[in-house]
């Protein structure tokens, strides 16, 4: 396990805790949406185009990862996604409800999502040497599903405790310890191609 180095224990701690604020978030969410209009069916209004536009654009921007520095791309994904969550958070404070931002602010998270899922398995075997890839792999689904067990337990006892704000607070100081863990990576993540010198 230490053999993974840490660049690899890094990147995977800072996607654990922000994996329990992503759950939080969630539960605040859909929390809020029935709190304000009674209706599942306008909690589906802004989870669904979310969905879709996350589904769609993920394969879309594998090809980014090849051009820029992956851990640099994780890194703007969680600052994007933390943005975002704390414009919800004051969306709550201020209790402005409007559906239709809403439904764009939570499209804009997911783009960050998106770009997020597009480079978080490439940047896998860059952490760690070929040897050790298999354990880095297995090691990655033990964090995620950790992760997602958490924050479904956790979930609501935090927006108990916090409220839907302070839950949406906690999802952006998440993607706050993932960005810093991005960051602290040492390890060259470009790719070959990225590595490449212009011909221009």
């Amino acid at each position: 396990m230490n053999n993974l180095g840490r660049d690899f224990w890094l990147f995977r701690f800072g996607q654990f805790i922000s994996i329990i604020g992503d759950a939080c978030s969630h539960i605040a969410l859909a929390w809020w949406i029935l709190d304000k209009t009674g209706s599942a069916a306008k909690m589906s209004a802004v989870l669904a185009p979310a969905m879709l536009v996350q589904a769609l654009l993920t394969p879309l921007a594998g090809p980014i990862g090849d051009r820029f520095p992956r851990k640099q791309l994780v890194f703007i994904s969680d600052l994007w996604r933390m943005s975002f969550s704390l414009v919800l958070a004051g969306m709550v404070f201020l209790d402005y409800f409007n559906l239709p931002l809403l439904i764009a602010l939570y499209l804009m998270l997911s783009v960050g999502t998106a770009i997020f899922n597009s480079v978080s398995d490439s940047i896998v075997p860059q952490l760690v040497t070929s040897e050790n890839l298999p354990e880095a792999v297995r090691q990655t689904q033990a964090v995620s599903s950790a992760g997602r067990v958490a924050g479904g337990i956790a979930g609501g006892l935090i927006v108990t405790l916090l409220g839907v704000g302070g839950a949406f607070l906690l999802d952006a100081a998440s993607f706050l310890v993932s960005a810093i863990g991005a960051a602290l990576i040492r390890v060259d993540t470009r790719s070959a191609a990225g590595r490449l010198p212009s011909t221009n």
